[in-house]
Formats: C-alpha cells, sequence, structure tokens
C-alpha cells in the first residue's frame, strides 16, 4: 500500500513537471530575447525527455 503511494505521487510529480515544461517551451517560442532562447535551447538539448505514458 505504501508503494502504491509512492509511486502515485512520483507520478504526480512527473506530470507537474511535464506540464510545467511545456509552460516554459510556449514561453520560450513566444521569448523576442535571443540570449534567453538560445540559452533554452542548449539547455533542453541536454535534458532527457521523460517518457509519455
Amino acid at each position: 500500500e505504501q508503494l502504491k503511494r509512492q509511486r502515485s505521487a512520483v507520478e504526480g510529480k512527473r506530470m507537474q513537471l511535464a506540464q510545467s515544461l511545456a509552460l516554459d517551451d510556449d514561453a520560450t517560442k513566444r521569448s523576442t530575447d535571443v540570449k534567453t532562447t538560445e540559452f533554452a535551447r542548449l539547455f533542453q538539448d541536454n535534458v532527457v525527455p521523460l517518457p509519455l505514458a
């Protein structure tokens, strides 16, 4: 039972992270600041995408 709770908590955190990454990506696309966009692109290249459920 505790294992189930831990697993659902991890899934919840993963969903929150995926949503925040999606929001950050939208903000990056709207941004006209070249440095910010460049940094975001380089940063995203080093991020391992979460496996989609």
